[in-house]
């Protein structure tokens, strides 16, 4: 938030890295148990829509700005809409271009083709190469916006037409905050990953990792080499079958290579590791 976005990356795309760099930070330096800094960061962005892409709130903007204009006047004031839209961009383009020491260039497009479409299409991609595709939309963007906002002025006050825009973001915003807070939940590799941390803990309490471990041992454990290729051997054999590093590991391997340690009387909790 107070450090300025990067070129070519969008507002929300840089909030959003500073919400996981600080979730990943409160994990790392324990300031709160995990589960309690999971369900704070999920009550952000649910709360937040700090997911919601600025791209989609300038085009809610933009269609609730339309509906205001043709809400009455559909036919009279369409190719007004188009028309005005049109000079705003163009005249917007010719600015940051400009503004970009590409007047040279700019004179030529205008020169070249008196027709407005071709001149805000090779503005805009002469915009884009000195900037981005980002910051050429947004552009685009905020003069369509200036546009129809000035003709919507004509049916009501500025205060009324803030007061629809913001209701129709605030919407967009609840509904892909809590879309995309909650979206993890029902991702199927999601659950495999904590049914194999509950069978890992299953197998680690009921013992049968001890018995696989001594079993292992037995085969393998003439030096502790051995037993290094062979766990690395059978990561190899299972990871063409199993969908997820985390659900091998954390189900399977995980285990057995801790029951392993424990018969060695090996822990990092008592270091003897």
């Amino acid at each position: 938030w107070i450090i300025p976005t990067p070129i070519g990356l969008e507002e929300n795309s840089w909030h959003f890295l500073g919400l996981f760099i600080a979730v990943i930070m409160a994990v790392i330096l324990q300031v709160m148990p995990l589960g309690a800094v999971c369900m704070i960061a999920i009550a952000i962005v649910a709360l937040s829509g700090i997911t919601t892409t600025q791209s989609s709130v300038r085009a809610t903007y933009i269609k609730t700005l339309e509906a205001i204009v043709l809400k009455d006047n559909s036919n009279i004031y369409k190719v007004t809409m188009e028309q005005k839209s049109q000079a705003s961009i163009l005249e917007n383009l010719i600015k940051a271009n400009v503004a970009k020491n590409l007047e040279p260039k700019v004179n030529e497009i205008l020169k070249s083709n008196s027709n407005i479409e071709y001149q805000i299409d090779s503005l805009n991609k002469l915009y884009v190469k000195a900037t981005s595709k980002v910051a050429a939309q947004k552009l685009i963007d905020e003069s369509k916006i200036a546009a129809l906002n000035s003709l919507a002025l004509e049916f009501m006050s500025q205060k009324d037409i803030d007061e629809k825009v913001n209701t129709a973001i605030s919407s967009l915003k609840s509904k892909t905050g809590i879309k995309d807070a909650l979206s993890g939940f029902s991702n199927s590799l999601i659950w495999l990953i904590v049914v194999s941390i509950i069978v890992a803990r299953g197998v680690i309490k009921t013992g049968l990792g001890e018995r696989l471990a001594y079993y292992f041992i037995s085969i393998f454990g003439k030096k502790t080499l051995g037993i290094a290729y062979s766990i690395a051997f059978c990561e190899t054999i299972l990871a063409p079958v199993t969908p997820s590093n985390t659900a091998r590991a954390g189900a399977i391997i995980n285990p057995i290579v801790q029951a392993i340690s424990r018969s060695f009387k090996s822990t990092p909790e008592d270091g003897t590791q």
